[in-house]
Order: C-alpha cells, then sequence, then structure tokens
C-alpha cells in the first residue's frame, strides 16, 4: 500500500503538469489571437492605402493565405529572409501547390527579431518595390502569413489576381512607423487549362491596432571649456654702457716654495762605542760583587738564625 506521503506527491507533480499544460496552451491560444489580430490589421491597412488612390479592395484568399503561412513559419524556423526557399520553391509555386489558380502571383516578406506588424507596414509603404505590390492594379486577392520562431517574428503577403468581381475601397485607417529587413518579387502563376472562380469571403470588422510610437533618447556629448592660461615670457635688459670705466684689481697668483729638510741619522757606531765604553766600567764593578755576593747570603742566614734563637730563648 502506498503512504500518504506518497500519494500527496503524486497528487502534486500531476497538478504542476497540469498547470504547465494549461499555461503552454494558453500562450498559444494568445499567440494565435494575436497573430489573427496582426493579419486583420495588415489587411485593413492595405486596403485603406488602395482606397486612398482609387483602386479596389483586396479580398482574401485561403490558398493565398496558406502559401503566405507557410513561407513565414519557414523562415521563422531557418531565419532565411529569402523569397525561394531550400527546396526551390518559388512564391507562384506555392501559391500552385495550394490549389491556387489565378495569376500575377507577388510576395511581399519581412522578419527580424523584434519585428512587428507595425515595423512590416511602416517599410513596406516606404520601399517602391514592396508599394508596388500593395497598389498593384492587376492584383485582386491577398493572403496574410504570420509566424513567430527562435529567430524572430516573420511577416508575408501573398497577392494574386483570381477571376472575382472586387469589393469597393474600404474606408481610410491611421498608418505608424518604421522598420527593415523585407523584400519584393512579382512572378506570373503558372497558366491553368481551365479558369475556376473561387469562392472569396470578406474579412470581418475588427479592431484597428495602433501601435505606440518610439520616443527616441538623446544622449548628451561632452562639452569642451578652453580656459586661457598666462604663461611668463623671459624679456633681457640690457645693462646700458657706462661713463666711468670699471677697473677691476689684479689679483697674481703666487705659487708657494718648497724647501726640503735633510734629516742626517747618527751612526750607529758611535753609540755603540760609548756603550761599550761604559759596560767596560761596569763589569768591572760586577765581577766584584759577583764574588761577595755568596758571603754575604751566608751572613744574613746567620744573622736571622741568632736572632730566631734568642727570642725562643726568651720565652722559656
Amino acid at each position: 500500500m502506498w503512504s500518504d506521503f506518497m500519494i500527496r506527491r503524486r497528487i502534486f507533480v500531476c497538478t504542476i503538469l497540469l498547470l504547465l499544460s494549461m499555461c503552454w496552451q494558453l500562450s498559444n491560444l494568445q499567440g494565435a489571437s494575436q497573430a489573427q489580430d496582426e493579419k486583420t490589421w495588415l489587411l485593413n491597412q492595405i486596403n485603406n492605402l488602395r482606397a486612398t488612390v482609387g483602386i479596389h479592395a483586396y479580398v482574401w484568399n485561403d490558398q493565398l493565405a496558406a502559401a503566405a503561412q507557410q513561407h513565414s513559419e519557414y523562415m521563422a524556423s531557418t531565419g532565411d529572409i529569402s523569397h525561394t526557399q531550400a527546396n526551390g520553391s518559388t512564391p507562384a509555386t506555392r501559391a500552385a501547390a495550394n490549389g491556387y489558380g489565378g495569376s500575377w502571383v507577388i510576395e511581399n516578406i519581412y522578419g527580424g527579431g523584434l519585428a512587428t506588424a507595425a515595423d512590416a507596414w511602416n517599410f513596406w509603404i516606404n520601399s517602391s518595390i514592396h508599394y508596388s505590390g500593395l497598389v498593384n492594379t492587376n492584383t485582386n486577392e491577398i493572403g496574410i502569413g504570420i509566424a513567430s520562431g527562435v529567430h524572430g517574428n516573420f511577416y508575408t503577403l501573398v497577392f494574386g489576381k483570381g477571376n472575382i468581381n472586387p469589393p469597393p475601397a474600404q474606408p481610410i485607417v491611421d498608418t505608424s512607423s518604421i522598420a527593415n529587413n523585407s523584400s519584393a518579387v512579382e512572378e506570373p502563376a503558372p497558366n491553368t487549362s481551365n479558369d475556376v472562380i473561387v469562392p472569396t469571403r470578406r474579412p470581418p470588422p475588427t479592431r484597428t491596432f495602433t501601435p505606440s510610437p518610439t520616443v527616441p533618447t538623446f544622449t548628451p556629448s561632452p562639452t569642451w571649456t578652453f580656459t586661457p592660461v598666462w604663461t611668463a615670457t623671459f624679456t633681457p635688459t640690457n645693462i646700458p654702457p657706462s661713463a666711468t670705466p670699471i677697473v677691476l684689481p689684479t689679483v697674481v697668483a703666487v705659487m708657494p716654495t718648497f724647501t726640503p729638510t735633510i734629516y742626517v741619522e747618527r751612526s750607529a757606531t758611535v753609540e755603540t762605542n760609548q756603550k761599550q765604553v761604559k759596560l767596560s766600567s761596569g763589569q768591572e764593578n760586577e765581577s766584584v760583587l759577583r764574588r761577595f755576593l755568596p758571603y754575604l747570603i751566608v751572613g744574613q742566614i746567620v744573622l736571622i738564625g741568632l736572632g730566631l734563637g734568642s727570642m725562643m730563648f726568651r720565652r722559656e
């Protein structure tokens, strides 16, 4: 049997997984809803532009929309912003592969890491080749594809000429700011043997998406101020000539004279002779003393012995 702790842990894990799944589904729904809103906003912007120049409005076509969505997903997954995919497909062949039987297929693309629908629109209306696709009088159908991936957000418009009666022009709505990274191409669709009238639907009315303007940030540049610094200059002063000549005393250098002093040492022979003379007289005295010295010593000993003996007799 499972313990209460194991049961509670399993319930907790299941709850976390359920919440994560709900969050993932909610984010997908929000992304799909946002993409749908941007598609509707772009369609309204295009038809409003065509109305200002007196051209009929575009009609939504599901086959062109499928081709546009496929190409946006390709760019979002690969980061390749091009009209030709790695498999060699082109706007016309992709439209035909999705069942489109019209002609005059034109494609506008745009994408980037932080790209928005407003950025794409602003770029297209400021580029002559992309603007020509927006106001082309030979086309009357449109499909829009939007996809997001690791490389950013990508937008694709595919225009075509179908056998339909175009609707009247739409009312005018505001446009917004600038962007980049886009391209456009126009090429005829493959010829078909039989002309097929494809039913279309009108776009549902939706709210107008107005992007907020971007306020530029100005960074102040450092201003250099020059302060003059005083530098002292040396001006030599010339001594005016004196009327009275200045007589300087003459100093005569006197070199001292050195007189060498010669020291003469006494002759060693003279001193030796004198010492020998002195020693000759002294030697005679020493010889006399040496003769009487033993007698003197014996006499002193006898006197000392007599003195000691007399002292001893007196004590007794």
